[in-house]
């Protein structure tokens, strides 16, 4: 039998689980390998997921979203999509079979029996092991969270969507306040550590609004899927949900609630229990939340802020000023809420950093979280914003920010906000391993999230690891579309690489004249030793953007005038440049773009030990 086969453009190697393309590589792990070669093997015909998990896992017990998770990682390497399939369909009800063209299809091996699967995995993980002996970096004691789910899914936990909740009448006003009670509700359940439940910023994502249940399931890599749609007939309403078992595309939980709208907003207390008994978990009531509730006109208004918050395009400032609007008349209301005052501040810094806002909002905010630990000082959010706001100011007071996360983590280690606030501490201080492990799960629990997987890519990046960082890179393109932070990131990977000729058409892609574009390449022609061309994109960017402070502080970082560029970056903070605001221009990408570290604060980090979501 043939240990290769042609799948469409690729060519599949099942000894080395490598596909290849005109010089492009992807490497499937052994479980999504399997899949493939079943897949093969049928040769265009539906294999069911019963049929797969019988062919790949044999007799072990495992959660049904390893199928979706398997068959997601084979899109990804081949560049499909389930919407557009080109290489694998998914059959309704049915399973997936392949739709590419398929060579020497009846020689592709069967998936190995168990005691050669294991000999197969282990010497591919000796020989992935050798190499890494040397290089001083995170070592495979922090392998990446996606690998642990792939070789250990029969251990995984029920893993859960709760979609935002719809108006059967597409009423906009019901569908703020549906967003609002879906959001209520996965605050609750995202707690519960025998539950894996994706991220709001995921399963709130414009991008899944089309699909179907199973699509969802598929796309976020879960089993369940709630949905709910919410109707009002005078002063009542109803809201109905549902609990659907995507794998089988079968209702395992159903349930309606109405009342006033005061009524309605309890709800959670009510529907959380009810879902965990459909899915068989145990909870106790310690790991409930318990902040109190307020009035119907108060969470209407506190909803409609989050919706347009979450929509997460800050461009447009008419959803920035309707958002400010609604949490203000929330706050009327009831001053003490404390998800509004946290919610203001998260807006504060998002008009900043848009350029909505000329002045700095710093006091502002930092007034804001201040009120919200006042009124509830074991609020676990409201002591990561302060965490992050100390570390983030001039100076940064990193022993005070590390206490504030460490009780934040200890009543909530599980929320993702504060996840990405500590990834970004652990970024600052250089500790790049600690860094990529909150991301991996960041990346599990949040697969949409374009920061989650560029911090994954920038953690990789630092510890030299330019593969797998340029795969995430890649990931964050799939998410948000080509844009210029991602592709600029990317072009300084390949800089870092030695591969400056790709680098430089990276750059080339970027919108012409921009600052990104310009920078990139000049710094490119440089590592090319092309000083003329260097020369001549300097006095464009001079002439184009004669106070754009921060392009200026990469070009000298790329002549190797560290101390300068730090000078340069430092003028354009004390001016308050807008430049300055968006993460792609930030101290950490300036100082480590070409490969240095930030001076790294005195802070000892030996004490430091939060409790995070993946302790026993």
């Amino acid at each position: 039998m043939t240990h290769r086969t042609t799948f469409g453009a690729w060519t599949v190697d099942f000894a080395a689980n490598r596909l290849s393309r005109n010089g492009q590589e992807a490497v499937l792990d052994p479980q999504a390998m399997d899949v493939l070669a079943t897949l093969l093997k049928a040769d265009g015909e539906t294999v069911s997921a019963d049929e797969l998990l019988e062919q790949v896992w044999g007799a072990r017990q495992v959660e049904p979203n390893a199928i979706h998770g398997a068959i997601h990682r084979i899109r990804q390497a081949l560049g499909d999509s389930a919407r557009e399939p080109r290489y694998i369909a998914t059959v309704p009800k049915r399973g997936y079979r392949t739709v590419a063209a398929i060579e020497s299809a009846a020689t592709v091996e069967q998936p190995p029996d168990e005691n050669a699967r294991w000999l197969r995995r282990a010497a591919i993980a000796l020989i992935v092991a050798l190499p890494l002996c040397a290089p001083l970096v995170w070592r495979s004691a922090d392998r990446p969270l996606a690998a642990q789910a792939a070789k250990s899914a029969e251990h995984s936990p029920p893993s859960l969507a709760v979609l935002p909740f719809t108006s059967a009448e597409e009423r906009e006003d019901l569908n703020f306040l549906g967003h609002g009670l879906a959001s209520a509700l996965l605050s609750e359940l995202v707690r519960i550590p025998e539950l894996r439940v994706i991220a709001q910023n995921s399963s709130f994502s414009s991008q899944l609004e089309q699909l179907t249940s199973e699509e969802v399931a598929e796309r976020l890599s879960v089993s369940y899927v709630l949905q709910g749609q919410l109707a009002k007939h005078q002063d009542l309403y109803r809201l109905g949900l549902t609990l659907v078992d995507a794998r089988r595309n079968a209702v395992v939980w159903a349930d309606a609630f109405s009342g006033a709208l005061i009524d309605l907003n309890r709800v959670d207390k009510t529907v959380v229990p009810k879902v965990l008994a459909a899915l068989n978990v145990r909870a106790t009531a310690a790991e409930f939340s318990n902040e109190s509730h307020v009035g119907g006109t108060t969470f209407a208004a506190y909803a409609r802020a989050h919706y347009l918050l979450g929509l997460g395009d800050y461009s447009r400032t008419d959803h920035l000023d309707e958002a400010q609007r609604q949490l203000d008349i929330s706050l009327t209301e009831a001053p003490d809420f404390v998800p509004a005052l946290l919610a203001k501040a998260r807006l504060l810094l998002q008009r900043w950093r848009a350029g909505v806002d000329d002045r700095d909002t710093s006091q502002d905010r930092e007034s804001l979280v201040s009120q919200a630990l006042v009124i509830d000082p074991e609020h676990p959010v409201a002591l990561a914003y302060r965490a992050w706001s100390l570390f983030n100011r001039r100076g940064g007071d990193y022993p005070t920010a590390a206490r504030y996360y460490e009780r934040s983590f200890s009543i909530d280690p599980t929320n993702t906000e504060s996840l990405r606030g500590l990834c970004t501490f652990y970024l600052t201080l250089n500790e790049y391993g600690r860094a990529a492990k909150v991301a991996e799960y960041l990346v599990d629990r949040d697969p949409l999230c374009v920061i989650c997987n560029t911090h994954l890519a920038f953690a990789y990046e630092m510890l030299e690891r330019y593969e797998a960082a340029e795969e995430q890179y890649r990931n964050a393109y799939g998410i948000s579309g080509i844009n210029s932070r991602t592709v600029f990131r990317h072009g300084l990977v390949l800089l870092q690489k030695g591969d400056t000729a790709q680098a430089a058409r990276k750059f080339e892609s970027l919108k012409a004249d921009s600052p990104e574009q310009l920078t990139g390449l000049a710094m490119a022609h440089y590592a090319q030793g092309n000083q003329a061309q260097y020369a001549s994109l300097k006095t464009r960017i001079h002439r184009l953007n004669p106070r754009h402070a921060v392009a200026e502080a990469f070009l000298l970082a790329a002549e190797g005038k560290l101390q300068e560029s730090i000078a340069r970056f430092r003028q354009a903070v004390d001016a308050n440049s807008v430049a300055v605001r968006q993460p792609m221009w930030n101290p950490e990408t300036l100082w480590t773009s070409l490969g240095w570290r930030r001076p790294r604060p005195a802070f000892d980090l030996a004490q430091f030990n939060p409790r995070m979501p993946w302790d026993p």
